[in-house]
């Protein structure tokens, strides 16, 4: 009786010994990847903080040239129905400019892109576009990150680290090229005329990249993106960099981002204001 009853109370306890082991096998980083690239598109509504800089510098040629600008955005996002609020602060130092400070807000809102660009403290001018999914896409930073994981040539666990109070898998994130070259296209403000000859959108990025590097910062509890870091190192010659520097020679352009992102899923209300909303419609953002 007793071989009778020990056979079951083994086979449970072998089972639920099982059980607990898979629970606790460790997670591996595509896994975590993974779990982040689908947890992204579900998201219903995110705040972000971003902080970029870029550094250029030409070398030999007959007209060696430098440019620093920094970039500063704060954003907030819903995907349902999509909506975008976003202001961005930038400062560049490029000879014989000297600095130009430039702060643009902008609206995503019923089908329309509404935006107002300071230069030189000139004050606020609305001009309005109408949307495309492209528009959407390029300004949609978190659902870039997701596409870096998706599209991930490699992904490599760097542990855990506590970040905000909140406990978070770190990874490092080897994308496919092409999809960081379309990030990279996004991460320039036209400041207006005299600056036209410098547009990265209008060339071949991946041919030129020598260095590239993603630090991703998951929350254990749920798999959303916290925190990201991206560094991105470019040899490019004058003749395609800058219209109007042809005898530059060759320019190296390290450009560096961090993003912060909080709030999940909290309610949030996205208003266009009147002035915006009665401005004039153009065709392009940029001149």
């Amino acid at each position: 009786m007793a071989k009778k009853l020990f056979s079951p109370v083994l086979a449970s306890i072998l089972f639920l010994s099982a059980m607990i082991s898979g629970c606790s096998r460790p997670i591996s980083a595509q896994e975590i990847a993974n779990r982040t690239a689908e947890a992204i598109p579900k998201v219903d509504s995110v705040k972000m903080d971003m902080h970029a800089t870029v550094d250029m510098a030409s070398a030999g040629g007959e007209n060696p040239q430098a440019m620093s600008m920094t970039q500063d955005m704060t954003a907030e996002v819903k995907t349902a129905p999509r909506e975008m609020h976003a202001i961005i602060k930038a400062a560049m130092n490029m000879a014989p400019l000297g600095n130009i400070n430039i702060t643009m807000e902008m609206f995503m809102v019923d089908q329309w892109i509404y935006a107002a660009t300071d230069v030189f403290g000139s004050g606020k001018q609305w001009m309005k576009m109408p949307l495309t999914e492209k528009d959407w896409e390029s300004q949609n930073q978190l659902q870039q990150q997701a596409e870096f994981l998706r599209s991930a040539v490699t992904v490599t666990s760097l542990g855990t680290e506590v970040v905000g109070g909140i406990e978070c898998y770190v990874l490092e994130v080897k994308p496919d090229l092409n999809a960081l070259m379309e990030w990279a296209k996004t991460q320039q403000v036209n400041p207006g005329a005299g600056m036209d000859g410098i547009d990265i959108s209008q060339i071949d990025l991946a041919e030129m990249v020598k260095t590239y590097s993603i630090k991703e910062w998951i929350t254990k509890d749920g798999y959303l993106l916290k925190k990201a870091e991206m560094e991105m190192v470019m040899e490019i010659s004058g003749q395609d960099f800058m219209a109007t520097a042809t005898g530059a020679g060759k320019t190296t352009m390290t450009l560096r981002a961090s993003m912060n992102f909080y709030d999940y899923n909290k309610p949030l209300t996205i208003s266009v204001p009147p002035e915006a909303l009665e401005a004039e419609e153009i065709t392009s953002l940029t001149p």
